[in-house]
């Protein structure tokens, strides 16, 4: 069903305005990476990565790795295009994450955060002229699907140090979603001032519990990490309205939904002293995925690499600031939950150390291009660039 109503929006010759067509294919909007700035510049791969300003949202574990507070936020600026006859851009900067580490002495350590999930704007219009039947006059056609909305989660947990430098962590989500789709459909009839309206509202929304699980085991200059989410089902309260001219007809439902399982197993190998390779493979159980929707959706999976290089990790800050700069790269593949659709990024990025190096500015490029088989010629390409900022500070001494 999905893929026919993008072959309908496509195949119309119309003025358009669209963040994104492909994100029809996601039932919870498009994926953002929440990640933090670290982690995203080394094309998003982290999850066995054992360091303060990787975060916890791909492993929980990682909240065990600190001895000091540490705070990581990440914010992007989005440039979209897509082609269909033209190519059309748009813009968007948003906030993506924000989270929290704080230390607790002998219980271990705890975890907060907050990231915008997924995005499911789209806003498409179309204008299109037709045959009327009086002689030497055209009837107008109005079409229009507006989407707004996606899912944002907030995040609790724990991480523990265990012997042979083993870390675990446990974070308990919640989610929340809202999206609100309108569809329009007007007709105005040869040159008179006649204008007819038929507007069809819905908005979706729902709040679920969750919970995440992960590990972290050194062996050498090898680290396994391995992370785990589960969503439980929920219900999702719908309210659809249809107005015609200026009456309104409203119905509220329930169904249920239950957000796809995923899991992730990452590694992380210290070269040397100055490079640091990372990867990591993570599947969404899309095909378990469960709302009133029937369509079909596949299992994804993605994989993503990336490096790190840092020219002399071992001097001070204060002795040669340049040759303590990080520069990091990386490539991710993504399926998308409809066969033939998918994603590549490519990712680049820098990070600057300020005040004695207990702080880290990143900055990052990142670029996509997400392509479905079944469309000739469409794709979509995404310009990011990314701002991240993490500190840590000791706000507790021991005793």
């Amino acid at each position: 069903m999905i893929r026919k109503l993008l072959f309908f929006v496509l195949a119309i010759v119309v003025s358009v305005y669209a963040e994104s067509y492909l994100s029809l294919y996601y039932p919870l909007g498009t994926p953002l990476q929440t990640s933090t700035g670290s982690a995203r510049s080394m094309g998003g791969s982290g999850t066995g990565v054992k360091e303060s300003f990787f975060g916890i949202s791909l492993n929980p574990a990682n909240i065990a790795n600190h001895e000091k507070s540490v705070f990581s936020s990440v914010a992007s600026f989005d440039v979209n295009s897509y082609n269909d006859t033209e190519r059309h851009y748009f813009y968007n900067f948003s906030p993506s994450m924000l989270s929290l580490i704080v230390p607790v002495g002998a219980f271990g350590n705890l975890g907060f955060s907050f990231a915008n999930r997924t995005k499911g704007d789209l806003n498409f219009r179309s204008v299109e002229e037709l045959q009327s039947p009086v002689p030497e006059s055209t009837d107008t056609l109005y079409t229009g699907l507006i989407r707004k909305g996606g899912m944002n989660e907030w995040q609790a947990g724990w991480g523990y140090h265990l012997a042979n430098d083993i870390q675990i962590g446990f974070t308990y989500k919640r989610l929340y979603y809202s999206m609100q789709t309108d569809r329009v459909y007007g007709f105005a009839s040869g040159e008179s001032s006649y204008y007819h309206e038929i507007q069809r509202n819905t908005e979706e929304t729902f709040a679920a519990n969750g919970v995440k699980v992960g590990a972290i085991l050194p062996w050498g200059d090898l680290t396994l990490g391995a992370a785990g989410e589960y969503v439980f089902v929920n219900e999702s309260d719908i309210v659809n309205s249809n107005k015609l001219r200026e009456d309104t007809i409203s119905n509220k439902s329930n169904v249920t939904i239950h957000p796809p399982p995923s899991a992730t197993i990452g590694l992380s190998y210290q070269l040397t002293s100055e490079w640091l390779l990372a990867a990591d493979i993570h599947t969404v159980l899309w095909d378990r995925f469960i709302s009133d929707d029937n369509s079909s959706l596949r299992r994804t999976y993605s994989t993503s690499a990336g490096a790190r290089y840092i020219p002399s990790p071992e001097y001070i800050f204060a002795t040669d600031y340049w040759r303590t700069i990080q520069y990091s790269t990386g490539l991710r593949y993504e399926q998308m939950p409809v066969e033939g659709a998918s994603e590549v990024t490519f990712t680049l990025g820098t990070a600057l150390p300020i005040q004695q190096s207990s702080a880290l500015l990143n900055i990052g490029f990142e670029y996509s291009r997400r392509r479905d088989t079944n469309l000739n010629d469409f794709t979509e390409d995404v310009f990011r660039l990314v701002i991240g900022l993490n500190g840590s500070q000791k706000w507790f001494q021991n005793r």
